[in-house]
């Protein structure tokens, strides 16, 4: 083995992630930093986002309506 060599330290903590071991037909390149399968669904974190981004376009155009009106 001309590699790099790796010792491993007596005290060093067990590694549990085992990325991509959850999902076995799945490989590591096709997962999420978690090990989770990564799926193109929309996450509640998009979702809020979007509700967030359409709150701002109404509150845009209602205040330049007002605006308008006024001046």
């Amino acid at each position: 083995m001309d590699g790099i060599r790796r010792t491993v330290r007596p005290s060093a903590a067990p590694s549990n992630s085992r990325l991509g071991a959850i999902v076995p037909e799945v490989s590591v390149s096709q997962t999420s930093g978690r090990g989770m399968a990564a799926t193109a669904q929309w996450t509640p974190t998009v979702a809020n986002l979007l509700v967030l981004l359409v709150l701002e376009l109404l509150a845009f155009a209602g205040l330049r309506y007002v605006i308008n009106k006024i001046v």
